[in-house]
């Protein structure tokens, strides 16, 4: 990977984890948009889980003090099962679609109805939240949005609803990693991963976007907090909707 190209993947995985750190969400449809536009699906997905891995992991140790157990275990559950099935249809996207998925993303879980009874803290629920989580990150590789659909009806705090959607969206992007990896290993390219100069950017700017995001979160208000997180995920969605349509047409 040419060393522009590096700097470039890293001064982008530093703004998009701070976006997240601040939102908990978003920084990952960003780079998932930049880094499909630059590197192949399966090398795209692999960066992608990486960065996003760091990136939410710090979030959620940063934060762990408010994560919930009980939701983990049927997550995780849900999430391994989607990942077997997977494994054995070897399924994989175009770019194209991939930017089109993430762009109609927000719009769904916005115009889906406000009274469902999806609700996080629910086991049941938890486990189907971890096998369509899982389902949109191995084809999209972003789904944050979506995730939200499942903490409408709880009443969680904001400190609680990052850290427990950073502690699950973690989980996803190893599966994520490990998925894309078996993947390009059946192809002529092999099983690539980034240099080490790349993994040490990685890690680098996303544990600083992070810190200095949840530096930003403790300032916001609970109320600032839903009003720019709502109004950010439709606007990216648009952009990223248009440059799908772009690459097709």
């Amino acid at each position: 990977m040419p060393l522009s190209l590096d700097f470039f993947l890293a001064l982008s995985t530093f703004f998009t984890s701070l976006l997240s750190g601040i939102f908990g969400m978003a920084g990952g449809m960003v780079l998932m948009g930049i880094l499909s536009t630059q590197l192949g699906v399966s090398h795209a997905m692999i960066y992608h889980g990486i960065a996003q891995s760091v990136s939410n992991g710090s979030r959620s140790f940063f934060l762990r003090q408010h994560i919930l157990l009980s939701i983990l275990l049927p997550y995780t559950i849900g999430s391994i099962f989607v990942f077997l099935i997977f494994y054995f249809l070897t399924i994989s996207l175009p770019v194209s679609y991939i930017l089109i998925a993430i762009g109609l993303f927000p719009f769904i879980s916005r115009i889906a109805p406000k009274k469902t009874s999806l609700n996080i803290l629910k086991k049941p629920h938890a486990c189907l939240c971890g096998i369509v989580i899982t389902i949109i990150q191995l084809l999209a590789g972003a789904s944050g949005p979506i995730l939200d659909m499942f903490y409408l009806q709880t009443n969680l705090t904001k400190e609680q609803i990052v850290a427990n959607k950073s502690f699950t969206q973690t989980l996803g992007h190893f599966t994520k990693i490990t998925y894309y990896m078996i993947l390009a290993s059946r192809t002529v390219d092999g099983i690539w991963v980034p240099s080490l100069f790349s993994i040490s950017a990685i890690v680098f700017f996303s544990l600083s976007g992070t810190y200095i995001g949840l530096y930003l979160l403790k300032k916001m208000s609970h109320n600032s907090f839903y009003r720019w997180s709502n109004w950010l995920v439709l606007a990216l969605g648009t952009v990223f909707i248009i440059k799908g349509l772009v690459l097709i047409f």
